[in-house]
C-alpha cells in the first residue's frame, strides 16, 4: 500500500484558533497568500507559498525571503 501524506493547505479569512491543529502533524504546509501570516502565527514552517501574494503582511514577505520558502505565484 503506498504511503498516504497529509499535507496542509492554509488559506487566509482570518487566524485560526491556536488549538485548532493540536496533535495533529503534516507531511508538507502549504501556504496560500495571506495564509503564509496565519502559518507562521500557528508556529508552522511552510514549505511552499502559493498565490497572487497580494494579501501577505510585509513581515510575512520578509520572513518568506530571508527563509528562502519556495514561491509559486
Amino acid at each position: 500500500m503506498p504511503h498516504e501524506r497529509s499535507i496542509l493547505v492554509i488559506t487566509g479569512g482570518g487566524p485560526l484558533p491556536p488549538d485548532a491543529l493540536a496533535g495533529r502533524t503534516f507531511d508538507a504546509v502549504v501556504a496560500a497568500d495571506s495564509g503564509l501570516d496565519a502559518a507562521l502565527a500557528l508556529g508552522l514552517r511552510p514549505d511552499l507559498l502559493v498565490g497572487d501574494l497580494d494579501s501577505i503582511s510585509t513581515a510575512g514577505r520578509r520572513w518568506a525571503t530571508s527563509h528562502d520558502l519556495p514561491v509559486e505565484e
